[in-house]
């Protein structure tokens, strides 16, 4: 067994040791530092451009994808059925208002209809195809602005919308019907101007397929590459999978654009170009090759844009560009050696008597901090930046371990007051039971749910707790769940409450809703809701559903059940909500309507099947006897069974109303 040292006489012999090493090594450690840093500053100054260029491509392509997966969801649901190019024009350009990389959109379908808009920066230009009863007659509107009266024409074009890229990448992608497809770069036909698009398909009414596509404008994609500079002499440029340049390097043509490397006008790219073919270009660091007898450094690495769709992004750097740091860093490493060398045998014994004391008490600190004693014993006195960091750290610790345990309290008292706000009393009106519950998935949830009575007659909206003979419903379920979404869904119920003492009507409350989520929400966050006016005396029910669905109503009289979804998009997402408030529902003896977040019916078991619309609707038939609190008691208990111990992904909500026999 080796003999213990004291920490004094171990530092002082490994500090001795250390400069008769580094006397020696000294000349060896200089030179291949200097290639190291010359690899180094490449390297970085590579990658950082490449991550750039990876986040700009990401901010140009997300957005278009995002908005195409919602409009797709909008089509699964029958709300992109327009009578003439006239209300397409005014429903979807909305749409390339919010996502400018948009230029335009088109909808098609397995019969050869489409119907196209496109914004030219100057001018909203509409067309409409159906090859099966127009054959190459097709119609099209010109405005100069959206609120100008359009200028109609016809014209006679050899076109077909089944032929397009877009149309046949979305029929034939392998991915699955929610993976938006891209095509490779092609001459759009409407502009002449070379481009990309994204599409999707999905299944109409009466199992029409139908496509989706995105038009997005290649010129924009150079502007970025064309734009950096990572050093004086350094360029960025896209190709394509077929070699194929899509985003110019700086000093580029314009017209090489979608030109194989070699035919843009510069060597270096196409020295580069094959440097990178040579190396299997995803080489996954920089390295060096040489052009018109320089010497540079390059770097690829690709940015997928679908499952079969990737662009390859590329640095080159001249060697030249970075001597210059390089020659600084050996001067340094040289200078800072010397002073080494002169003071390491003199200073050795400083440091280690420097070292000693101070780290003495952070370890006796440590132990302190161990035994959960989180008060501060004294300062460690030393000038060593490492050992004030140390002791830094212990400071932050201790600081650390206290906001832990205030935060969990933080966060219980955040949990209680989110369920203070649901109703501690319902609303009691003649003929009728109701009940709701929420549970959150974290500490706080992103579902809401309120159910307000409201007396009719003298005041008008009055909120009562006794006598009540209508009531407002809510249920919300914002994106996401947590401290942020719980403040999103407490803001919507505070104004629910509002708008109901003001006596405002319900296509009004929806109304200034969105408008005010739209302004606050950011572009990722929506809400989902749904609102009910029960009039118990007439026995009518008006639903409205923004997002949320399914709805459900069983009919005793008939044993069916009715679904319906939503009459508009999510709270937040377009500021002008299309509302089209339904008519009243008549509601039966023994008839139930239900509204359940979808926390419940995507909840899993523990072979990641989800609960389901099915085991639901069978839970809430088979004690359909039952008041509605027994109902939702026996739902609660099916999906704990269901799920044998799993928790919660999302949070669950759901409200339930039910007219006595």
């Amino acid at each position: 067994m080796r003999g213990e040292t004291s920490f004094y006489r171990s530092l002082l012999t490994s500090l001795l040791l250390v400069v008769v090493l580094l006397s020696g090594t000294i000349l060896t450690i200089s030179a291949v530092q200097a290639r190291r840093a010359l690899e180094t500053a490449s390297t970085r100054a590579i990658e950082s451009t490449l991550e750039d260029m990876e986040g700009k491509l990401q901010r140009f392509f997300e957005p278009a994808q995002r908005g195409l997966m919602l409009m797709r969801t909008w089509g699964a649901q029958g709300r992109l059925d327009f009578a003439d190019a006239e209300e397409f024009t005014q429903s979807m350009s909305p749409i390339i208002d919010r996502y400018p990389q948009i230029t335009s959109l088109m909808l098609a379908d397995t019969r050869g209809r489409e119907s196209m808009l496109l914004y030219t920066g100057d001018a909203w230009i509409s067309r409409e195809s159906r090859a099966d009863e127009w054959n190459r007659e097709t119609q099209w509107l010109h405005r100069p602005a959206l609120d100008a009266n359009p200028t109609p024409s016809m014209k006679k074009l050899d076109y077909d919308c089944r032929t397009r890229p877009w149309f046949r990448a979305a029929l034939e992608t392998r991915d699955g019907p929610l993976t938006p497809r891209w095509t490779p770069p092609y001459i759009f036909f409407t502009t002449k101007e070379p481009g990309i698009t994204a599409s999707v398909a999905f299944e109409g009414d009466g199992g029409l397929r139908r496509v989706l596509g995105f038009d997005v404008l290649l010129k924009d994609l150079s502007e970025f590459t064309m734009a950096l500079r990572p050093t004086p002499g350094g360029v960025v440029f896209l190709v394509t999978d077929d070699r194929r340049v899509l985003g110019l390097p700086a000093g580029a043509d314009p017209s090489g654009l979608l030109k194989p490397p070699e035919e843009i006008g510069l060597p270096v790219i196409a020295d580069a170009d094959a440097a990178f073919r040579a190396r299997k270009i995803d080489v996954g660091r920089a390295f060096r090759f040489r052009s018109g007898g320089e010497a540079y450094w390059g770097d690829t690495k690709w940015f997928p844009l679908d499952a079969q769709r990737q662009l390859g992004i590329a640095v080159v750097l001249p060697e030249s560009d970075l001597l210059g740091d390089v020659s600084q860093q050996r001067l340094w490493i040289l200078l800072a050696t010397a002073a080494v060398l002169g003071f390491a045998a003199w200073y050795a014994m400083v440091l280690a008597r420097r070292y000693s004391a101070p780290l003495q008490e952070l370890a006796r600190d440590s132990e302190r901090i161990q035994r959960g004693d989180l008060e501060k014993q004294g300062e460690v006195k030393t000038n060593l930046v490492e050992v004030r960091k140390l002791a830094s750290a212990h400071d932050r610790m201790r600081v650390a371990l206290r906001s832990l345990l205030r935060l969990e309290r933080d966060l219980q008292i955040a949990r209680q007051i989110q369920q203070d706000t649901f109703p501690d009393r319902l609303p009691e009106l003649a003929g009728y039971q109701l009940d709701a519950w929420s549970v959150p998935a974290d500490e706080t949830g992103g579902d809401t749910y309120d159910l307000v009575g409201l007396r009719s007659g003298g005041a008008t909206g009055l909120v009562v707790q006794e006598n009540p003979d209508t009531a407002l419903l809510l249920l919300a379920d914002a994106s996401g769940h947590g401290i942020g979404p719980a403040l999103s869904v407490t803001q919507v119920r505070a104004m629910l409450r509002m708008a109901a003492r003001a006596g405002t009507d319900l296509a009004s409350i929806v109304q200034h809703m969105n408008e005010q989520l739209y302004a606050d929400l950011a572009d990722d966050r929506f809400i989902t809701a749904w609102f009910g006016f029960l009039d118990a005396p007439n026995h009518k029910l008006i639903s409205f559903s923004a997002g949320q669905g399914p709805i459900l109503h069983y009919r005793a009289a008939e044993d069916t059940w009715t679904l319906s979804n939503s009459n508009a998009p999510p709270l937040g997402v377009i500021d002008d909500l299309p509302i089209r408030i339904p008519e009243p529902l008549e509601l039966e003896p023994g008839d139930l309507f239900a509204v359940i977040s979808d926390g419940i019916f995507e909840y899993r078991g523990k072979d990641d099947e989800q609960f389901g619309f099915e085991r639901t609707t069978t839970v809430l038939e088979s004690h359909r006897e039952k008041t509605p609190r027994e109902i939702l008691g026996e739902l609660r208990a099916a999906v704990q069974v269901f799920a044998e111990g799993r928790a919660a992904e999302d949070d669950c909500t759901a409200i339930l109303l039910k007219r006595e026999t």
